[in-house]
């Protein structure tokens, strides 16, 4: 085991703000795994998930028994972990530029297929490591402008190459989700039962650019413009969404911990020994343009009727929503049938609010932008 501390740049004089990381393994062994936690400085359950790995890293390290590298970076974000206004931690959007700290990754598709163009070859494996040098060369070529970027590009570079990344988030009150890319279902799934959650949400572009995003776009984007050559997809990444931000406790987080770890050495273990999983294994996942949000079209008071981490059917009223002056109530109903995943932890919202969040099967929303802000 070894600690690394990164000091980022364009950091303010004399607060110099540090990104610390532990390396488990052999540096530079396959699989190369990847987990963070709290890049959304606010949610937390995820920094304790992450304590509760560490453990567990040095002991299988100790032992002998961890098949190649895996880096954690418990605490992901220093900038949003050091925000605070009236005592209250504001840890999703950088004070400084207002961006979502989960959003505007770097794209380097353009850069990255400008380098390989002419080295690409028949072979899969030669061009796995063509690709990424050559991805780790066009962020060494960007120029950061704001330590928020410095963050995300400090980030990036080390996740850029692993070949797996858990990116540990929390919603506002929710059960357990995932989001993944369609085409990586098949081991998510896995992931998915190992965790015991609600829902898995997919799409082939999230939109907006996030850590997980990001990290596996790039490769379908180059396999679409070099049809002709075999380009392995080098990196699976999954965004793991441990419930809502209340749900901190040890019992929780050792439990979580505990299904990690055992993924991470499913995944890790020999292709022949994998396969039995991936044919088993079929967990309900829904295309993540299905997801029905419920917004509140009026100001008030939320009084909601049941329980989130159900499935509820079409015509199902999920919250109450009260106007204090008026008196006039207005009920939030489901027109798609689902797994009510999770809600708002907010007991007032203004108009216009997401409240509700339905993994559901008939309600269709086309836009580009599939996150919340």
């Amino acid at each position: 085991m070894q600690r690394i501390d990164h000091v980022l740049a364009l950091s303010t004089p004399g607060a110099q703000l540090t990104v610390t990381r532990w390396h488990f393994g052999m540096l530079g062994a396959r699989p190369k795994v990847f987990i963070q936690a709290a890049l959304h400085a606010d949610e937390l359950p995820g920094v304790l998930v992450a304590h509760e790995i560490k453990q567990k890293l040095e002991v299988l390290e100790q032992a002998g028994l961890l098949r190649g590298e895996v880096i954690l970076v418990p605490v992901a974000n220093p900038i949003g972990l050091a925000q605070f206004q009236n005592s209250t931690q504001h840890g999703r959007f950088d004070g400084q530029t207002g961006r979502n700290f989960n959003r505007g990754f770097p794209d380097l598709v353009d850069a990255v297929a400008a380098l390989i163009e002419s080295q690409l070859t028949n072979s899969a494996e030669n061009n796995l490591h063509i690709i990424r040098d050559a991805l780790s060369c066009a962020l060494q070529q960007l120029t950061v402008n704001s330590q928020l970027e410095a963050l995300q590009c400090h980030l990036f570079d080390l996740a850029l190459d692993a070949d797996l990344v858990l990116d540990l988030h929390c919603d506002s009150e929710a059960d357990l989700h995932l989001y993944a890319h369609r085409e990586q279902l098949p081991i998510v799934q896995v992931l998915g039962a190992y965790l015991g959650v609600a829902a898995i949400l997919y799409a082939d572009e999230q939109g907006g650019q996030s850590f997980d995003d990001a990290l596996t776009r790039q490769w379908y984007q180059l396999k679409k413009r070099f049809p002709s050559y075999p380009i392995p997809v080098g990196c699976t990444a999954v965004t793991v969404e441990l419930r809502g931000q209340s749900d901190v406790n040890i019992k929780m987080a050792l439990a979580d911990a505990d299904a990690i770890i055992k993924f991470i050495s499913w995944h890790s273990s020999p292709s022949a020994n994998k396969v039995e999983a991936l044919h088993t294994v079929q967990q309900k996942s829904t295309p993540l343009n299905f997801t029905e949000i419920l917004a509140s079209p009026i100001s008030g008071i939320v009084s909601y009727t049941i329980s989130y981490g159900v499935e509820v059917s079409p015509g199902t009223c999920l919250a109450v929503i009260v106007n204090p002056i008026s008196g006039e109530t207005l009920e939030l109903i489901t027109q798609s049938g689902g797994i009510y995943y999770a809600r708002n932890a907010s007991r007032y919202v203004a108009a216009g609010t997401e409240v509700c969040f339905v993994a559901g099967d008939s309600i269709q929303r086309n836009t580009d932008n599939l996150l919340s802000s």
